[in-house]
């Protein structure tokens, strides 16, 4: 068709590398978690505190001290618990290496994972002009809604979108946004 066969092969696209993933895209994938390491004079009381704890590990290092290797959320309970395990002199230095720690990690870390509580509201329903929590026994008694008399589609007032050949608009509760193509006018200068 035109080429020959250096001018073909030079044509051909490479496939793009595997970017190291199931095949999934979307499927959940490791993010390392954000580490805190410090170190500190060996105590015994140190070294059995932690023990118990699955995010925390201290280690003996050379030279009399201790690393503190905490993974994830470092939360104020165990800030306390450590910090008075440690020297007197150490522990200015010790609060203030957690306190850079969690600045970097408040972006890293998810609400869940810095413990922070996840509030729902709960519906409610007016009976007899007082708001109680909407149940199904007030629903069946004081209402008489059923999703089956709703039609799922929305009307035009609720929303639409009017196309022409050259623009379109979108209309939602009566905020339009419009969209149009340039005109040959508006074309040319560009």
């Amino acid at each position: 068709m035109g080429f020959d066969e250096e001018e073909a092969r030079d044509r051909i696209e490479q496939v793009q590398g595997q970017l190291g993933i199931d095949d999934d895209p979307f499927s959940q994938q490791d993010v390392p978690q954000p580490t805190f390491r410090h170190k500190a004079t060996i105590n015994s009381e140190l070294m059995s505190d932690v023990e118990e704890r699955e995010n925390v590990t201290v280690s003996e290092g050379g030279g009399g001290k201790a690393e503190i290797v905490v993974v994830g959320r470092f939360d104020v309970q165990l800030e306390t618990r450590l910090s008075a395990r440690l020297p007197e002199d150490e522990r200015d230095e010790f609060a203030k290496a957690v306190g850079e720690y969690r600045v970097e990690t408040r972006d890293v870390l998810s609400p869940a994972e810095l413990g922070e509580p996840f509030l729902v509201p709960r519906l409610m329903s007016e009976v007899q002009d007082a708001l109680t929590f909407a149940d199904t026994d007030v629903f069946m008694e004081y209402h008489d809604w059923s999703l089956l008399d709703h039609s799922w589609r929305l009307g035009e007032g609720e929303f639409d979108i009017r196309t022409t050949a050259r623009n379109f608009e979108i209309d939602l509760d009566g905020n339009h946004i419009s969209y149009r193509f340039a005109t040959e006018e508006e074309q040319l200068p560009l």
